[in-house]
């Protein structure tokens, strides 16, 4: 039959037979979205930083409700201004620094509530004194200042209820010349904190973590060791004894530690920043107390912090690494089975030598708070889903750089191919815009890729 003498009803038959066929393109279509989607995961973008001024070179910082208002605010340990800065969250940015005074050259600082009032109070350990400076939360997000004496001169300080009393008690790294010791303070009320307990570790502790690494309910003690590339761990062996240290190796210069279940066996897993050979170091937990063999992952120059946490929000454990050298944060995007499905790199201010993390603008997803030291400032880094933030993809191959342009929320626009004597065939020669700028989603990336050599 000649297609204009088709009558309504037999076109009406024709439409109704393609539908199916229709819909099943499309449901394909979408599945294979969804399925790129899932493999990849959800992207991790930020909207262009903000910076606040802090005290002289801030090299610590958390995130907490001090005024208990209901929205996280910062402080920092301030190493050449003796203090600690405290920025109330306003709502729409943080206020105006207030500075607190403590010991000299402050280079840790730890967050719990100390004195049983439901008030955030603040253990900063002072690196030039043999002292940790504790300020007690008003209530109101103000602060008044004691000191507790320690043994050697501490680094690092973390906060738990190791004897499970109900009370945070507080352990210190010391790491002064010939010593490398932990101090327990046990927390025995009314602003008391003895040294009941001073125990070896590696060689230089740079940090110091409180975890229960056994599943007893009873936290460990897990040191990173700078000068002997290596973490201590010592168990918890209840009634306010711990056992002697147990050492594992980690890359060289180990900065930083922090725990999480990044294999997702149920197992607390051990991550160190490790300064000196530019990787972090993962450690799998066997669920004893003890980890396996590392797995070392190159991250950016000079790695002095580090936080495990979802950043994306896929449900699966992620890392995030302060760059000290090159001015970066580095997100690892985990797999949930201890490997990353993708690397990728954040501008902050000078020198970031710690991160915090935490919803600062109430807004359900997870923000970035970074103490940049040479810039005398911590900057905010607001997640969102709105924000591209270009990758450096110079030199990958096409394929990955626009899967690594994806999980940073970016777009690739227009391609250009060029040929190239330098550059491998179907590698990204040049981009535009370059890397650490922060688009709309809307905006794209193009790239310039490599045609390889004229003739070959």
């Amino acid at each position: 039959m000649p297609p204009d003498s088709r009558t309504p009803t037999s076109r009406g038959r024709l439409r109704s037979r393609r539908w199916p066929l229709l819909v099943w393109v499309l449901v394909l279509a979408l599945w294979i979205v969804v399925s790129g989607r899932s493999a990849a995961g959800p992207s991790l973008s930020f909207a262009a930083a903000h910076a606040y001024s802090t005290g002289a070179e801030p090299v610590s910082v958390a995130v907490a409700d001090l005024d208990r208002n209901g929205k996280p605010d910062l402080l920092t340990a301030n190493r050449d201004a003796n203090s600690v800065s405290v920025l109330l969250n306003a709502g729409t940015g943080f206020a105006s620094k207030v500075d607190y005074a403590v010991g000299e050259a402050p280079a840790s600082l730890a967050v719990a509530d100390l004195n049983g009032d439901s008030s955030p109070d603040v253990a900063v350990a002072n690196q030039s004194e043999a002292g940790i400076s504790l300020l007690l939360n008003d209530g109101n997000g103000g602060f008044f200042r004691f000191g507790v004496p320690t043994i050697g001169v501490p680094d690092s300080v973390a906060i738990a209820d190791l004897n499970g009393d109900g009370w945070a008690d507080f352990v210190n790294a010391n790491s002064s010349v010939g010593e490398s010791t932990v101090s327990v303070h046990f927390n025995r009320g009314l602003g008391s904190f003895p040294i009941e307990d001073n125990a070896p570790v590696g060689a230089a502790p740079s940090a110091v973590a409180l975890a229960d690494l056994n599943g007893d309910g009873a936290p460990e003690i897990v040191t990173s060791n700078a000068d002997d590339n290596s973490v201590s761990v010592l168990l918890n062996h209840g009634k306010e004894a711990f056992g002697v240290k147990t050492d594992f190796a980690t890359g060289a210069g180990p900065a930083a530690l922090a725990i999480g279940d990044l294999t997702g066996d149920g197992k607390p897993d051990l991550v160190t920043a490790n300064a000196s050979d530019d990787s972090i170091s993962l450690l799998p937990g066997t669920g004893d107390g003890a980890f396996g063999p590392k797995r070392d992952v190159p991250v950016g120059d000079v790695p002095a912090a580090v936080a495990i946490r979802d950043l994306n929000g896929d449900g699966k454990l992620d890392v995030a690494v302060a760059n000290f050298g090159s001015d970066t944060v580095t997100a690892l995007l985990g797999r949930g089975d201890g490997g990353f499905l993708a690397k990728l790199s954040y501008r902050t201010g000078d020198s970031p030598g710690s991160l915090a993390l935490g919803d600062l603008n109430v807004d359900g997803r997870l923000d970035l708070a970074v103490a940049d030291a040479g810039a005398s400032a911590v900057s905010t880094h607001l997640g969102s889903a709105a924000a591209c933030d270009v990758q450096n993809v110079v030199r990958s191959q096409l394929a990955a750089a626009k899967r690594t342009l994806a999980a940073a929320g970016c777009v690739t626009g227009k391609l250009k191919r060029v040929y190239s004597k330098r550059v491998p065939k179907g590698a990204v020669i040049s981009q535009r815009p370059g890397f650490g700028a922060v688009l709309p989603r809307s905006r794209r990336v193009e790239l310039v890729v490599s045609l390889g050599r004229k003739g070959h």
